[in-house]
């Protein structure tokens, strides 16, 4: 099967190259037919499968735990894994750390009504370390751009959470659903609110999503043209342009900021927004993405 995989990923390279003709086209032949050699004579490889994972999950060193919780999230679609996972995340016996790691599997089954409201009990349960519940919070990124349900707990929590790294995760679990409109015009209306620098800083940064709005745009103009506002979140406010920069006002008003802004802080950022580097812009934002070869990469795993 690892033979076969690989093989069909080169050939999906093939495919994903596009047309070609000629000397080029016989070269690209030639190269991806190294690499299915090289594919074949690999020695085959075996996943764990849900035994084995669940197995290693129940395993007394912490650490083995932790590493079976990684590698299940790929088959976190099977309930009993699932189950476990809910176990870890709750048992207050287990360390920190792996409980952290069992949020952020879980989140790959977020679509799951029932995963949403284990993790939605989890980042609201009084005793529960910070580090554990700001995951869980995370955790929901993805069922919060799809389901009204998570989407509204996030919203709430940032309304209501007093400790600030809980806040700021619930804002960041917005930034997907910044598509939302509802979800959007929140995150816009905190702009317009005196706040701590790290917490607007996470509401420009999810307002990334939604920059095609034009009201979030102005919002963004009035963050980057606000003297009083910290340097980082100024830049952050004109980078998150960059989600917009086929707007012709957006693009007007990035020109002139990297011809004339006063401050060499904008200018380039001004720059970089109107033409991103891809790679940068997702690291920035915490987006996930799709490589050319591989499954989803959560913006999680950053």
């Amino acid at each position: 099967m690892g033979m076969v995989k690989s093989c069909m990923a080169v050939l999906a390279g093939l495919a994903f190259a596009g047309p070609a003709s000629g000397e080029g086209f016989e070269a690209r032949i030639a190269s991806v037919s190294a690499e299915l050699s090289a594919a074949a004579a690999a020695p085959e490889t075996k996943d764990l499968n849900q035994r084995e994972l669940l197995d290693l999950m129940r395993d007394p060193d912490p650490a083995v735990r932790k590493a079976a919780l990684r590698s299940a999230r790929y088959m976190i679609s099977s309930r009993t894994l699932q189950e476990r996972a809910i176990w870890m995340l709750n048992d207050g016996g287990e360390p920190e750390d792996v409980r952290v790691e069992a949020a952020r599997a879980l989140s790959y089954a977020s679509q799951d009504g029932r995963i949403q409201n284990a993790l939605m009990d989890a980042s609201f349960r009084d005793g529960t370390p910070a580090a554990v519940r700001a995951m869980s919070l995370k955790a929901l990124w993805f069922a919060a751009g799809s389901s009204r349900e998570p989407r509204e707990f996030l919203m709430a929590m940032v309304r209501r959470a007093e400790e600030p790294a809980l806040r700021n995760a619930a804002v960041w679990g917005l930034f997907d659903a910044a598509r939302n409109r509802e979800a959007r015009e929140f995150l816009t209306d905190l702009l317009d609110v005196p706040g701590e620098p790290a917490f607007r800083l996470e509401c420009v940064k999810s307002l990334y999503n939604g920059a095609q709005d034009r009201r979030a745009q102005e919002a963004l103009f009035r963050v980057i043209n606000d003297v009083k506002e910290t340097a980082e979140v100024r830049e952050a406010a004109m980078l998150a342009l960059s989600g917009a920069n086929g707007d012709p006002r957006v693009r007007r008003f990035l020109a002139d900021a990297a011809a004339d802004s006063a401050e060499t802080f904008l200018k380039v950022a001004a720059i970089e927004a109107q033409s991103p580097n891809p790679a940068k812009m997702r690291k920035f934002f915490h987006l996930g993405f799709r490589p050319v070869y591989g499954g989803f990469v959560s913006p999680l795993e950053d």
